[in-house]
């Protein structure tokens, strides 16, 4: 799957004999898999879900059918569990707190696991991560060991966990200091 903080794009390998594929979704306050995209064109392997939730995870299913006395004959139904994008969080301040600490600050984004914060010496290259700031609630994170009369420059992403594998948002605007 490939996702936006709106969209959802499932994939899935063609079925040999398939006349067809049905998309479903979970519900989770009926508790069952509703039926939200069928295809007769046996070509089609893909759907792109919209006007979904940033940030929200989603389990979809997809079953290829074969027509029999007018009537759909489903296989197994393949299972998804994923995640829209999470919104970027905003980096609203980089201050120093000594000549070698900075303190960021940023904007809380709902539903996310934690985010991730990078460094680079230059503005437009070079980023590296420099911490996994675990939990939502957390939005603040201090780095130390820079070095006097240097500029640096901070991003922050946030993501969400789904199924073992991260699902990131974008990242914020850039930010920098020069140390001093």
């Amino acid at each position: 799957a490939t996702q936006t903080t709106s969209t959802i794009t499932l994939k899935w390998n063609k079925v040999a004999g398939a006349n067809g594929y049905t998309v479903y979704r979970y519900d989770t306050k009926t508790k069952k898999n509703v039926a939200i995209y069928t295809t007769s064109n046996v070509n089609k392997v893909s759907y792109k879900v919209s006007k979904l939730t940033a940030g929200t995870a989603y389990t979809y299913k997809v079953a290829a059918f074969k027509k029999a006395d007018n009537k759909k004959v489903y296989g197994t139904k393949a299972t998804l569990k994923t995640a829209t994008k999470p919104k970027a969080p905003s980096l609203t301040s980089v201050k120093r707190s000594t000549s070698k600490k900075v303190v960021l600050k940023w904007k809380k984004v709902s539903g996310v696991g934690g985010y991730e914060v990078y460094m680079s010496t230059k503005k437009a290259n070079g980023y590296k991560k420099v911490t996994t700031v675990k939990g939502v609630s957390k939005v603040s994170y201090t780095k130390s060991g820079l070095k006097k009369n240097k500029t640096y420059y901070f991003k922050v992403r946030a993501y969400k966990t789904v199924n073992g594998k991260k699902i990131y948002s974008g990242f914020s605007k850039v930010k920098n200091i020069t140390m001093k």
